[in-house]
């Protein structure tokens, strides 16, 4: 866990080991049964000059997404639509408007993954572009959590999909291929092609071990259900390592580095959970960019809404 936890609320987690450096000495303080606060009281000391050197925390409170360029925060959806774009603008203009290496590169790659499902027709990488980036909302929650999965094992990740991780960008930083794993998971589930391509609820699970190459993949769906205390209790279990939501109406605040406008939407939508904030709702990744949920509708139909609890590895 990243040692800087963001949005930590004491009275919303469950505490169990506290580790304190003071003037030289190491105290390790087992406080669960201190009312789930950090307070002076519950460590018996004072706290002045003392370094809190790690807190653990249980899993819900965990950020789970890989952040890669501060400012962003899990895959966005309109990635390959956008460099398509542009590339399309660069002829326009007869390079006035140019890509990157970095944009060539990853460009190429959208051509290489597609061709592997037969997708080689300009037309046909332009409607499945266009396609990922209206209704791919469902799959960035898939790719968030693969990112993570993997992110300490790139070369497992690597042999399982066939492209790397990460990459290096234009500015010299490491970034999460999330675009290369949207657009292969996007095309391998929609083969042969659908009418539709958002994920309804009742595939979810189906997707999802679709695209987690190697691995058991589980989801138990809480229909209609997005509670924070659902979400608690199903991740304190220890049964499940990631979740998601999907709801019919939203309000969005920015949170983190996010420097986004609040924004609301009635149109449906998935989101990657990423843990609780301060003030008690959702942390959540959507369109790349970190957010605090703090208004949601459930779908009206058990077959479209509500929270997807997801287990990976042979023990789930």
């Amino acid at each position: 866990m990243d040692n800087n936890v963001k949005g930590f609320n004491p009275n919303l987690a469950k505490i169990d080991n506290v580790v304190i450096k003071t003037n030289g000495f190491t105290s390790y303080r087992n406080i669960s049964n201190s009312n789930n606060k950090i307070n002076s009281s519950a460590l018996n000391i004072n706290l002045e000059n003392v370094q809190i050197e790690s807190v653990n925390l249980n899993n819900y409170l965990k950020m789970n997404i890989p952040t890669d360029v501060e400012g962003y925060y899990g895959g966005n959806q309109s990635t390959p639509m956008s460099m398509y774009r542009k590339n399309m603008w660069s002829k326009i203009t007869f390079g006035i408007v140019s890509l990157t290496d970095f944009e060539k590169r990853h460009l190429n790659m959208y051509y290489t993954i597609l061709s592997k499902y037969g997708i080689t027709k300009e037309s046909m990488v332009n409607s499945i572009l266009s396609s990922m980036e209206d209704n791919g909302c469902g799959y960035i929650t898939i790719v968030n959590i693969i990112a993570d999965y993997y992110r300490n094992d790139p070369d497992s990740f690597e042999k399982a999909y066939g492209f790397p991780l990460y990459d290096t960008n234009q500015d010299g930083k490491k970034v999460f291929n999330y675009d290369y794993m949207l657009v292969d998971i996007f095309a391998r589930s929609n083969i042969p092609r659908k009418s539709s391509y958002t994920v309804q609820a009742s595939e979810y699970e189906k997707v999802m071990q679709n695209a987690f190459l190697g691995q058991k993949v589980s989801v138990e769906i809480l229909p209609r259900d997005i509670s924070i205390n659902s979400y608690k209790t199903a991740m304190e279990s220890g049964k499940y390592q990631y979740a998601s939501i999907a709801v019919s109406k939203y309000k969005l605040s920015p949170y983190g580095n996010n420097s986004e406008k609040e924004y609301y939407s009635s149109i449906g939508h998935f989101m990657t959970i990423t843990g609780i904030s301060e003030n008690g709702n959702f942390i959540v990744s959507s369109w790349g960019y970190e957010w605090e949920l703090i208004e949601g509708t459930p779908y009206t139909s058990k077959q479209d809404g509500g929270l997807f609890l997801i287990s990976i590895g042979d023990d789930n």
